[in-house]
């Protein structure tokens, strides 16, 4: 996805790649979808992208009582 973005956006513009896998089980997904019991959100451990990640962080702070943060790598691995 990054070497699509970066291959195509214009010279200067900066932006990051958040994963933010959903934990859905089957049965209670929608229930899961919009009451979640955890979040997990994975950045680039950059400057730029642990930037990126508290910023998502602080929205899903208002509605979920545990948010998790860790490497784009990690939480793709994290069942």
């Amino acid at each position: 996805m990054r070497t699509i973005l970066e291959a195509n956006s214009k010279p200067g513009l900066r932006f990051d790649i958040l994963s933010n896998p959903e934990f859905l089980a089957e049965g209670t997904a929608i229930d899961d979808l919009f009451a979640p019991d955890r979040v997990l959100i994975g950045s680039l451990q950059t400057p730029e992208g642990n930037s990126a990640c508290q910023s998502l962080a602080n929205v899903y702070a208002n509605w979920v009582s545990l948010v998790c943060t860790t490497s784009h790598t990690s939480s793709c691995l994290i069942p």
